[in-house]
């Protein structure tokens, strides 16, 4: 892969993501769609659109993370000879939950990574500290487990007969965060979805101005994941 072949890569992923989301706001501008929901069940699609968008936010913070990251961000070979050595200090009963990482992995962790890129675009997203790890844990939950107990998947009602370019136009302006139908603190999972591209682009600034190695340590990683 070269760096046009890793910026399409990442663009199909989000633009998938952001269509897919489209498509349920699409279904509620439909003016039968109160009387085809008396005949058959129909969603909002909260729950798919919210786990789709964490999983693209998972692939462009570990992307972001390969265009940040230095040579002490990663495991070298050194390194796992030592880590290999302790683990032969433990009893075989229990070396099963001693993992030894493999040359080049993250030091850090997923959850530091994506909560660094929610860090870095929080003046695009309009997202606080605390809304991203909210919005972490959210994720682990929904990918784990797709739990229904999840309240904060919550979008707009439905709303038969509305013009549909125009509610895509207004979600550059609606925030992540709003008030449930409760008046509990939920998400807006199609605003959450329409900040892929903005996130999107910002990593692929990046990848722009990256080096050929760099470039070629990202094409790497998207070759085994």
């Amino acid at each position: 892969m070269n760096k046009n072949d890793i910026v399409n890569e990442i663009t199909t992923r989000v633009d998938f993501a952001i269509a897919d989301s489209n498509t349920y706001l699409y279904a509620k501008c439909q003016p039968t769609l109160e009387a085809d929901m008396n005949q058959v069940s129909i969603g909002g699609g909260n729950f798919n659109i919210l786990l789709a968008s964490v999983s693209v936010l998972d692939l462009l913070a570990q992307v972001n993370a390969l265009v940040d990251g230095t040579e002490a961000d990663f495991w070298q070979a050194k390194e796992l000879l030592q880590i290999k050595e302790e683990r032969k200090k433990i009893t075989k009963k229990f070396q099963r939950y001693f993992n030894v990482p493999k040359i080049g992995d993250f030091k850090n962790t997923g959850k530091e990574r994506f909560l660094k890129l929610l860090s870095q675009t929080a003046s695009l997203t309009g997202l606080t500290t605390e809304q991203a790890k909210e919005i972490y844990e959210i994720r682990n939950k929904i990918v784990h487990c797709f739990s229904p107990k999840i309240r904060p998947a919550a979008a707009l009602p439905i709303m038969p007969g509305r013009d549909f370019a125009s509610l895509i136009k207004s979600y550059i302006s609606i925030p992540v965060f709003c008030q449930t139908t409760d008046n509990r603190t939920g998400i807006d999972s199609n605003a959450l979805s329409h900040k892929l591209g903005v996130i999107s682009l910002y990593v692929i600034r990046k990848i722009e101005k990256s080096t050929d190695d760099k470039i070629s340590q990202i094409a790497q990683w998207f070759e085994n994941n």
